[in-house]
């Protein structure tokens, strides 16, 4: 007797018809999942005492460090918790990675959980790709062209390229779905963004004015830049070519090139990453008095600190 079409779903069968249904229940999941909790969000952060300058701080991250400006203060913000969401979803498609990282020989099961969460990710893009294309092309009025400045929509592009391009058809292929690198590289850029995203994130809410503030935001940074270097730098350049080189193997040329182009599109978006965290912690290193620290957020004036 055949399996289920709910039994082919859970297990993540290797046929592409199953893998583009995936992609889309995951799309669709991982779309009302972040939009409804950046919403609750956002009340909880704007009723904080550290509101304005984490406002501040965050404005100016995207502002020099990856060169998204924003007309109206309210949508950068809506990015900003949308992004929080977001790296929850990031964690949990990259703990469904770890069962089979720490396998010796990998079951059915860690393979299948694995394949689920590259798919967490991969699903999520998709959605975010048709939210961006929709709001550029003016689908959704003006309001949707104001919340997608040219600065976001080309990170996300490269961001995005990885996932899109490479997860459906390698989990669709029996040999490439198992191999502990394509796990390792989903792990690296899903659960360790999270550790990244969340320490900067914290750091936004410290006040600097304070010896244990100032502290704090260092080992932040500190944070945020290893776990940066570390998963979208050394170990990311490792694996990533360690793969690229088995998906060639398969003498699959759309795979080759697809993969070569996601992958470059990723070292970009990992190279913005490594800068930014690389400038904190190079300036907060430096800084020797509380007053210092004042400058290492362009734009954000010292009684927001």
């Amino acid at each position: 007797m055949p399996p289920s079409l709910l039994t082919r779903l859970a297990t993540a069968e290797a046929s592409l018809n199953i893998q583009l249904a995936l992609l889309v229940l995951h799309a669709l999941l991982w779309h009302v999942i972040t939009t409804r909790a950046a919403t609750r969000i956002a009340p909880w952060c704007r009723a904080q005492p550290w509101i304005e300058r984490f406002r501040a701080r965050a404005g100016s991250t995207l502002r020099r460090g990856y060169g998204i400006q924003f007309k109206d203060e309210d949508d950068m913000f809506a990015l900003v918790m949308l992004v929080a969401a977001i790296l929850c979803v990031h964690l949990t498609g990259g703990l469904l990675c770890v069962p089979a990282l720490l396998a010796t020989r990998p079951s059915s099961l860690v393979v299948a959980l694995a394949a689920h969460g590259s798919l967490v990710e991969a699903g999520w893009e998709l959605s975010d790709v048709f939210v961006r294309v929709t709001g550029v092309l003016g689908l959704r009025g003006p309001r949707g062209r104001a919340e997608n400045p040219r600065g976001l929509v080309l990170l996300l592009l490269c961001h995005h390229a990885v996932a899109v391009t490479m997860v459906v058809p390698m989990n669709a292929n029996g040999m490439l779905r198992t191999d502990r690198d394509y796990h390792e590289l989903s792990f690296l850029l899903q659960a360790a963004a999270f550790v990244a995203g969340f320490s900067q994130l914290y750091g936004f809410t410290l006040d600097c004015d304070t010896e244990q503030g100032l502290r704090r935001m260092r080992l932040s940074v500190f944070f945020s830049w290893f776990s940066a270097v570390w998963s979208r730098g050394y170990r990311y350049l490792i694996v990533a070519w360690r793969l690229w080189r088995r998906v060639c193997a398969t003498q699959s040329t759309t795979m080759a090139l697809g993969g070569a182009a996601g992958l470059a599109g990723m070292t970009l978006f990992n190279l913005a990453i490594n800068i930014d965290t690389t400038r904190k912690l190079v300036k907060f290193i430096n800084v020797r008095s509380n007053a210092g620290a004042q400058d290492v957020f362009d734009g954000a004036s010292k009684k927001t600190r």
